[in-house]
């Protein structure tokens, strides 16, 4: 059974309820709105839409919303033809028009200037006294297109975060009780404690998600990984601000990071890219996801391959096919996802212990968690077989569903817990699931925020 998980992302391929079933059918385990695309009218039909195909599907979907935070865009209204090594103007009035006052006064001489997803890049060579004109030359051809986003490299924005529009999506996520908030361009703490505050005036409890994609995050990544409740490497916004060669590096220090501290790692951009137009992955991509599970993620983010390919059913059974193979593979050879500088409470040892026993008697962990803490305590050290987590509340069950190895059991009862381990247990064993002379381990938390349980039973 597959352990590592597989999001992904809604788009136009995609905006249609028996596409969305066949994804989940096929091996998807949460998928992803983008509010960068789309309104509210239409998002809440696909929520409504993922909330019916887990009751004809029988399985937990957490969705997350992407908040798409500031982002700056040329308004020019027709196409503009760019020529590699001719002079541009970038100002409010003529030439390039972007009005953000906030561009101007962050940009230097030498700077390069990035259009269309990197797609055509700008090198600063005059800037004019008031700041109010910059004279750039093209490095490639092109055509701008209207409305395309536009950034300096190695920099962000300064000001607020969060503009008007991303305080209404967040509304719309916790309204819609979304499992799952992910915010673009993370600066540092001061930008999640402003969203946890936003959130919890609000009224809700989504786990937040900082997607790394910029210099300034990978500076701060420590902070930023303490405050958040997982990380996302963004490869594509990375790539336009740091060297392409860096990436690899960067992106095993981001997961190092996410595992040190216990946090859900996630990887996204062109993971089969290739399938946005072809049936089949290549070998490149294929060896891509065999490494990023090697290195510890608890999930793979489908992005265009679901969102705007012409395949995406076909790229979810491709995924599922290549990570239940590299499960199986790292099966017995991974002893424990663990390295001495990881950050552990009491509790995060005691979870530690019972993933290495577990591995030594191969036994079947059966847990229970209220809020989610015992399954992200367990799945954090990558366990062998897949731990099935009972809980009494849907919304949690969706949460965990995102989690290495964790596969979650909703129960309305609400009696004595060891009463729901067991019930679990016997369900189990009705779905083949378990078998006689099975050693399970019951784990359970009995305090708020702990998991400080543990019993055995041979069945």
């Amino acid at each position: 059974m597959r352990r590592t998980k597989i999001i992904a992302t809604i788009g136009p391929s995609s905006s249609d309820k028996q596409v969305i079933k066949a994804m989940v059918k096929a091996g998807a385990d949460a998928l992803r709105i983008n509010f960068a695309h789309g309104d509210h009218r239409l998002f809440k039909r696909i929520v409504e839409w993922i909330r019916q195909i887990e009751e004809e599907t029988d399985q937990y979907i957490p969705i997350i919303g992407d908040i798409q935070t500031k982002v700056i865009r040329v308004k020019n209204r027709e196409n503009i033809e760019i020529l590699k090594g001719r002079r541009y103007i970038i100002s409010k009035d003529e030439g390039i028009i972007v009005d953000e006052d906030g561009f101007y006064s962050n940009i230097d001489v030498g700077d390069h200037i990035l259009l269309d997803d990197g797609l055509i890049e700008m090198e600063v060579e005059k800037i004019d006294e008031k700041k109010q004109r910059i004279y750039v030359t093209s490095l490639v051809n092109g055509v701008l297109k209207p409305n395309k986003k536009i950034i300096i490299k190695g920099k962000t924005g300064g000001g607020e975060l969060l503009t008007d529009k991303d305080i209404a999506d967040l509304k719309f996520s916790i309204e819609n009780q979304l499992e799952y908030i992910a915010i673009s361009m993370v600066r540092g703490k001061e930008d999640l404690k402003r969203v946890r505050g936003i959130v919890e005036d609000l009224g809700g409890e989504p786990w937040i998600i900082s997607k790394i994609e910029h210099p300034q995050s990978l500076e701060r990544l420590d902070e930023i990984t303490k405050e958040s409740d997982g990380l996302l490497v963004a490869r594509g916004d990375l790539g336009q601000h740091i060297d392409l060669e860096e990436i690899p590096v960067v992106q095993k220090e981001i997961i190092e990071t996410g595992s040190r501290y216990g946090k859900i790692t996630i990887l996204a951009t062109q993971l089969l890219e290739s399938m946005i137009n072809s049936e089949t992955p290549t070998r490149a991509e294929v060896t891509d996801l065999f490494n990023a599970v090697e290195e510890g993620v608890d999930a793979i983010m489908l992005t265009g391959e679901t969102a705007i390919g012409r395949y995406p059913v076909e790229t979810i059974r491709w995924a599922d096919r290549i990570l239940s193979f590299v499960d199986r593979y790292l099966e017995g050879r991974r002893a424990i996802h663990y390295k001495p500088d990881f950050i552990e409470t009491l509790y995060d040892k005691f979870a530690r212990g019972v993933i290495y026993i577990s591995n030594i008697l191969e036994g079947r962990i059966v847990g229970f968690t209220k809020g989610g803490n015992t399954a992200r305590r367990l799945s954090r050290y990558k366990p062998n077989k897949p731990l099935w987590i009972a809980t009494t509340r849907q919304y949690i069950a969706r949460k965990i569903n995102i989690l290495y190895g964790i596969k979650p059991m909703y129960t309305e009862n609400h009696e004595d817990i060891m009463k729901i381990l067991i019930k679990t247990k016997d369900k189990l064993l009705e779905q083949g699931i378990l078998h006689h002379g099975d050693i399970v381990i019951y784990v359970i938390g009995m305090r708020k925020e702990t998991t400080d349980v543990m019993r055995f039973e041979i069945i």
